[in-house]
């Protein structure tokens, strides 16, 4: 083996032990939702216990909706293909998505929430 050959070789090895976790946007856990307590939260207690929501919404009926989105992707570790010109697989492990809805007085009505793993995604 040359030497270039080893050097790819042992760069091609150190690079597949390096998969990447990407996460966006906030996950909200069941614990952190537990002390919530329908019509009695506030939209503020809501917000100052998970952080800035993905998405707010007023409705015209003056209630409001709130949105926190999550996805947690992975970066799959480089493969001797990839330094050859391909680019690394970026693979969604899962999603989160957690809706909280607030009468007119801002006080919490009702919430859903939802995990899916890219395994149990429809079409997978």
């Amino acid at each position: 083996m040359t030497i270039a050959g080893l050097v790819a070789s042992l760069m091609a090895i150190g690079l597949t032990a390096c998969a990447i976790d990407v996460n966006h946007g906030t996950f909200v856990s069941d614990e952190q939702v537990r002390p919530f307590v329908l019509g009695a939260t506030s939209m503020d207690e809501v917000i100052t216990a998970l952080g800035n929501p993905t998405a707010t919404r007023k409705l015209p009926d003056g209630s409001t909706r709130i949105v926190y989105m999550h996805s947690h992707s992975r970066i799959n570790p480089p493969s001797l293909a990839t330094l050859v010109g391909n680019a690394p697989r970026i693979e969604l492990v899962g999603t989160d998505v957690r809706v909280f809805f607030f009468d007119a007085n801002s006080r919490l009505m009702d919430f859903s929430g939802r995990e899916t793993s890219a395994a149990s995604a429809p079409g997978k």
